[in-house]
Parts: C-alpha cells; structure tokens; sequence
C-alpha cells in the first residue's frame, strides 16, 4: 500500500512538473510573438515594412520612398489578446440598453457629471439671431413719389444653460468612466484553469493504460478538490484587494429591509470550492430608502432576489463578515 501512495505521489509531481512546463512554453511563446516587431510586407503596388505596436493595437506600414505617394497606410488587423472574464462582463455592461432605475443616488451623479462634464460636452448653447428693420425717406412728386430705404441688421445673442436629468447625467458618466479605464468589472464572477486538472486526468489514465496502475479515485478527488480550493482562495484575496469603482451584475437576495435603509447581498460562487475551514466571501449593497425609485421600493423587499446591474464605490473590506461592502451609485 505504502508502495503504491508512493508511486502516485509520484504521478502527481510529474503532472505539477508537466504543468509547469507547459505553461512556462506558453508565454515564452504569447512572449516571442508580443517581441516581433518588423516583417516584410508587399502588396499590389507597395513594399515595405510592417511595424507592429503590440497586441490589440493597429499596424502601420511604412514604404518606401520611390514607391507610390503614400507614406503609410494603417490596417485593422489585430493580434489576439487574452481576454479575461472582466473583459467580457465590460461589454455586457455596455450593451444593457435603455435602462429602469430601481436606485439612482442624484448627488453622487451630480457630484461625478460636475467633474467631467467639460470633458463630455458644453455646458452651455450660444444661438444667434439675426434681425433687420426698414427705414425710408420718400419724395413727393406729381408724377413719381419713390421712396429709398435703408436696411438695419441686429444681432442677437442668447446663450442657454445645459440641463440634464439624473438618468441622462449618468448615462453619460458610466461612458465616460468605462472609455477611461476607471471601473473593475467581474469581481462577482470565479473562473479557473481547467487545464492542469484535465492533463492530470490524462495523466491518470496514462498511468492506467500503459503501466497497468489505477491511481485511487479518492487520492485524484483529493488533488481536484485541492487544487480548485487553491484557485478559490486566490480569487477571495484578489476581490478582498478590489478599491475603487466597481460593477456587478448579478442575482442578489435582499437580506435586510429597514425604514432607511435596504441590504442587498450576494452570495459568491467561489464559495463552494472552499473548505469548511474557510470562511465564504459575499458582496453586500446598502441602499437609501431616500434614493430608491418607486420601482426599487416595490422591488427590493425582504428575502426577495432580484438580477440587477450595479455601479458603485466600494466603501470597505469586512474581514469579520469576509465580505465587500458597495456605496451604490446606480442600481437598474
């Protein structure tokens, strides 16, 4: 028996080792190709050399001078980049359409649009309206009784102050932080990398048809179930490390109904990966009774759940509770 954990322990650094190697190969490759800078390029009527900027980023050509007029030319090719879940939840964020506020805090969108209002649009509109008026002398004449005119223009001047409902104003403030860069998208979701489980699995097998050794189905489970918690314990301290602007899109269940105030919570999914030694990570929302929509106030009631897309500033980290706590902006 002994001889037989010893044999599979074994197994299990060759896979670590495999793992490794594997993932090391991966970036030296991703890496190699970031490093390619120049190739040749020719093309109908053109030569010359392609200077790439990085991934996700244009080409420019530069040809040469006896070739035509052009002195570069930009294509749209793009290198792939990896993208992470934050990526794709940044997107979805984007494309909710017109929106029902169940909560919209008017001061904070007020506070945010007066900081980047001159960025995003004028805050007033100058219009020009242009007058003329007729003034005449005319002579008497038995025959003939002209009259001469002379024409007066005036110009004037009305300048108008921009207004902008609270919806309209954050509408504009979510685009302008999401171009900026300013917002952490995807800290309510938990992905893993599947690959060294399922190359261990492999492994596993390997083992079974070419030396004849089943490793114990209980000693891969253990392996898994390790390896799964380490992934979930590392997400826990990258969301418990989160400051700043954030948004979230998910289901979350509304846990605390006071005359003030409303608690909404989310309950994360890594939770389930981790040990009964770990404590489980939540994400709670406190809303103001004052800033809720009619809407919000029908909808956000005790015990119910409720999907909702939300951006806010995260106010603290709980160690007690081991949970993050969201001043909300915007609840829709």
């Amino acid at each position: 028996m002994i001889e037989i954990i010893a044999i599979a322990c074994s197994g299990v650094a060759l896979v670590l080792g495999a793992v490794s190697f594997i993932r090391s190969r991966r970036a030296s490759l991703w890496s190699s190709r970031i490093a390619e800078r120049e190739f040749f390029y020719h093309g109908p009527g053109r030569h010359g050399y392609v200077v790439r900027r990085g991934p996700g980023l244009k080409e420019q050509v530069i040809f040469y001078p006896n070739q035509l007029s052009e002195t570069e030319w930009l294509r749209s090719t793009e290198l792939p980049a990896p993208k992470g879940p934050g990526d794709k939840k940044r997107e979805a964020f984007k494309q909710t359409g017109p929106r029902t506020f169940y909560y919209i805090d008017e001061v904070q969108v007020q506070d945010l649009y007066d900081q980047i209002s001159e960025e995003v649009e004028p805050q007033t509109i100058e219009t020009e309206e242009e007058q003329q008026s007729q003034a005449g002398v005319s002579a008497n004449l038995k025959i003939l009784s002209p009259k001469y005119d002379r024409g007066k223009k005036t110009h004037t001047k009305k300048t108008f102050e921009v207004k902008h409902t609270p919806a309209v104003m954050y509408s504009k403030i979510e685009e302008y932080l999401i171009e900026k860069g300013m917002i952490t998208f995807g800290i309510e979701d938990f992905t893993y990398d599947e690959s060294s489980i399922k190359e261990f699995s492999s492994m596993c097998d390997q083992m079974k048809n070419k030396f004849n050794f089943a490793v114990p189905v209980d000693l891969q489970n253990h392996f898994i179930n390790d390896k799964k918690r380490g992934y979930a314990i590392e997400r826990s301290k990258e969301v418990s490390n989160t400051s700043g602007l954030i948004a979230v899109q998910a289901e979350f269940t509304v846990i605390d109904e006071k005359e003030n105030s409303r608690i909404l919570s989310f309950a994360h999914p890594l939770n389930q990966f981790l040990g009964s030694e770990d404590k489980p990570l939540s994400i709670e929302i406190t809303c103001a009774c004052d800033h809720l929509s009619p809407s919000g106030s029908h909808t956000f009631v005790s015990n119910s759940s409720v999907k909702v897309s939300c951006l806010g500033k995260l106010i603290r980290w709980d160690d007690k509770k081991h949970g993050l706590s969201i001043n909300p902006i915007a609840i829709f």
